[in-house]
């Protein structure tokens, strides 16, 4: 399931293509993917060692991220920053001062606490069950 994330100004002042195409030229860590007409443009930003390229997409006035990571966020608060805009979620909710933690947790480490909680709860209901 993906989730969009959007860097946007909260008036009617839009981000232009220029302000974005400008800002990002300037970071080392984007590439542009050639996608551009004028109106729109797309971005490969490429995060620190051992993290997947993200994709940043520039349309009608907002910058857009789908699913972005920790370090995908992180990098769209500091761009909104740049920007004096906000980073706000799918379902409305700002993103801008939300404290992301450094690192991503793996899914086998997710997988392992789930694994562990279920076999806790069950050695619990087992041993009320007994006594």
């Amino acid at each position: 399931m993906s989730y969009v994330v959007s860097i946007r100004r909260p008036d009617s002042a839009q981000i232009t293509a220029e302000e974005f195409r400008l800002l990002v030229t300037q970071d080392d860590s984007f590439h542009p993917l050639g996608l551009e007409d004028g109106k729109s443009c797309v971005f490969e930003w490429l995060p620190p060692v051992g993290k997947n390229p993200v994709v940043f997409s520039f349309a009608d006035g907002e910058v857009s991220v789908t699913t972005p990571s920790h370090a995908a966020l992180k990098k769209m608060q500091a761009l909104a920053r740049s920007l004096n805009a906000r980073v706000i979620g799918e379902e409305g909710e700002d993103l801008t001062e939300v404290a992301v933690p450094d690192r991503e947790l793996p899914f086998a480490a997710i997988a392992w606490g789930c694994a562990l909680a279920i076999l806790l709860f069950g050695a619990g209901i087992w041993w009320f069950a007994a006594h």
